[in-house]
This record gives C-alpha cells, structure tokens and sequence, in this order.
C-alpha cells in the first residue's frame, strides 16, 4: 500500500488494484448548479486558481478564512 499520509493517518482504508472494466460506472448528479458553476474567464475574477476556487466555494456560503492557518486550506 502507497501511504501518502505518513503524518496524520486519517485514513487508513487500503484500496485494490483500479479496474475501469469492472462495472459500469454510475451517473452522479450535479454537486453545484450549472447556473453557480465558477468557470475560466468568469466575469470579475482575477485569472488565477485560487480566485476562482474561492469564488466557487463562496456559491456555497463558504470562505477560506485563513490561507496560511494549518487546517484552514487545502492545496490540491
């Protein structure tokens, strides 16, 4: 198992090997509404990521209260 949480180990759920074949894949209703989707070139927004993540988050009623607080953001 590849652990890429060596320093907290918030989940220790180990997975098999990924097989795209071996179902069908289920449909997954919207999480955002199209209408509230923050997209490139959005009116507004400065042309960076993180403005656009924080504009997308803010359709949800949610802030990044401090980008450098341990906990507080996440980079991905």
């Amino acid at each position: 198992m590849n652990n890429n949480n060596s320093l907290c180990s918030y989940d220790s759920t180990s997975y098999g090997d990924f097989n795209p074949q071996q179902e069908s894949w289920p449909a997954i209703s919207n999480i955002i509404a199209v209408s509230d989707f923050i997209g490139f070139g959005f009116s507004g927004i400065p042309r960076n990521c993180m403005d656009y993540a924080k504009a997308q988050i803010a359709k949800k009623g949610y802030q990044i209260s401090n980008y450098f607080d341990v906990g507080q953001t996440f980079n991905l």
